[in-house]
């Protein structure tokens, strides 16, 4: 209910009810003789005193998990991992069963949404992180790979569009456009001058931008090394050789928390999946 912050999410999470969620919120209010939560409009939040109760009881758990898992060859440990929906379906997914097969003994718990999930305020462990806040005090971070931005397109088109002037290639062909990764940029960069033509499909999302790309709809500026994979599959190709240098990759952890020997083990590991740029 802490992290959810709803009743109803948090009991289909747990596989009970909500009525029964409740009474045992309700119970461990009245043993402890502290209001825990404040609810209301369906919502439920953390009063100062469950915040304290609630930080005690996370570390007192990782204490506990991280001991066994220390002097146990059997114990497992679970690390909460937060990223964005197209890092972990593109780059993450894949390697996934890789970091099974190195560390059988810690779990992860993915935390995948568009919305970042807060570090410093213990909703995930460990995070992955495009570019973002570099000044926050008290985290660890590991750089991964500094990703480039170039001109892909379904096969078919990419070998049409080679050859061509970047300032042809934008006339010629549809333009299909992520608002973080714009088209003006990318031209003005290059020394194109004007304003491209008018995309003809704006995605807000790199995945669906990336399916638009390959069913044809035009050309696309996407980052180049998470797309790897749907390169090496042929689903996507490069059309065009200029690209821009994009946001670093990284990925960060409370200091304490990046102390932990298995986040330690999955930093090392993500790190080492990085490619080398």
């Amino acid at each position: 209910m802490a992290r959810l912050q709803s009743a109803q999410r948090a009991a289909q999470e747990l596989g009970v009810t909500r009525s029964a969620l409740s009474r045992a919120m309700t119970l461990l209010e009245h043993r402890l003789k502290v209001r825990l939560f404040t609810r209301h409009a369906g919502q439920v939040e953390l009063t100062a005193a469950g915040r304290l109760y609630y930080s005690a009881v996370q570390q007192f758990a990782r204490t506990v998990g991280d001991g066994l898992y220390g002097v146990s060859p059997d114990a497992q440990v679970q690390i909460r991992l937060s990223s964005s929906p197209a890092l972990a379906r593109l780059w993450l997914g894949p390697r996934l069963a890789g970091f099974r097969q190195q560390h059988p003994r810690i779990g992860l718990s993915l935390l995948v949404s568009e919305s970042l999930a807060d570090v410093p305020g213990e909703q995930a462990d460990v995070a992955l992180r495009y570019g973002g806040d570099t000044d926050t005090p008290g985290l660890h971070r590991v750089p991964l790979w500094r990703e480039e931005i170039a001109v892909f397109a379904a096969p078919a088109l990419a070998r049409q569009a080679r050859g061509l002037a970047l300032a042809d290639l934008v006339q010629r062909f549809a333009l299909v456009e992520h608002p973080r990764m714009p088209w003006a940029g990318f031209l003005a960069a290059h020394g194109v001058a004007g304003d491209p033509p008018a995309p003809q499909v704006v995605c807000h999302d790199i995945l669906l931008t990336l399916q638009s790309a390959a069913q044809g709809l035009g050309i696309v500026l996407l980052p180049v090394h998470i797309l790897a994979p749907a390169v090496a599959s042929g689903q996507i190709a490069r059309a065009h050789p200029a690209c821009i240098p994009g946001k670093l990759y990284q990925a960060v952890a409370l200091n304490e928390v990046a102390r932990r020997p298995a986040v330690g083990a999955l930093l090392a590991w993500l790190q080492a999946q990085a490619p080398a740029v």
